[in-house]
């Protein structure tokens, strides 16, 4: 069989009307790799579906909205998992998520429900700049995308990197990555130490 054979074969089963929740995602891994988009939306919708109560899942239908440029509804699906979301980690996470795709979309900052829209006086002094990020969190996170990039988990590996990349534009390990990511769709080229930067 050819190089093919695999993707082709995880993603017709995935299409089978009895397929399990794993090898819904394993099919929308082989779809995205193998440049089958709509076939990988279908089964994302079909994932969604099955487990709308797994918050995860949000997360991997949101990352293959914004991996395939549909920034609208990646924003959507995350604020849907945002408002079930209940750690504060998570929520984080979700929060750089939507914003990212607020950014990307052009939408301003969401304003904040229950404050007046136009006050004579602010109610509370203006907030102070954003704290740089935390080097080791971006690592964190860099280590994150690297560890589902060797689990074969491309999408999540490419929602990490492009995480790093919001809070570290200049990550070159993270540009890399999606470079090898977008580049090389079905064919993953580990390098020599098994790192995809």
């Amino acid at each position: 069989m050819g190089s093919g054979a695999a993707p082709a074969t995880a993603i017709a089963v995935a299409l089978s009307t009895s397929a399990t929740v794993q090898e819904l995602l394993t099919g929308i891994e082989a779809a995205y790799r193998a440049g089958r988009y709509n076939e990988g939306l279908t089964l994302v919708k079909r994932t969604l579906e099955t487990r709308r109560k797994d918050l995860s899942i949000y997360d991997r239908v949101g990352s293959v909205y914004y991996l395939l440029g549909r920034y609208a509804e990646a924003l959507s699906v995350w604020e849907q998992a945002l408002k079930l979301e209940r750690r504060p980690r998570r929520r984080q996470e979700l929060q750089g998520s939507i914003a990212m795709a607020r950014r990307t979309l052009g939408l301003p900052e969401p304003v904040e429900t229950g404050r007046p829209t136009a006050t004579l006086r602010p109610k509370r002094p203006a907030r102070p700049p954003k704290a740089r990020p935390d080097p080791k969190a971006i690592e964190r996170l860099y280590d994150q995308g690297v560890a589902h990039y060797a689990r074969g988990e491309y999408l999540q590996a490419a929602s990490d990197f492009y995480r790093v990349l919001e809070l570290d534009p200049e990550h070159a390990l993270a540009k890399s990555a999606l470079a090898r990511l977008k580049l090389k769709p079905g064919v993953v080229d580990t390098g020599k130490n098994g790192d995809p930067g």
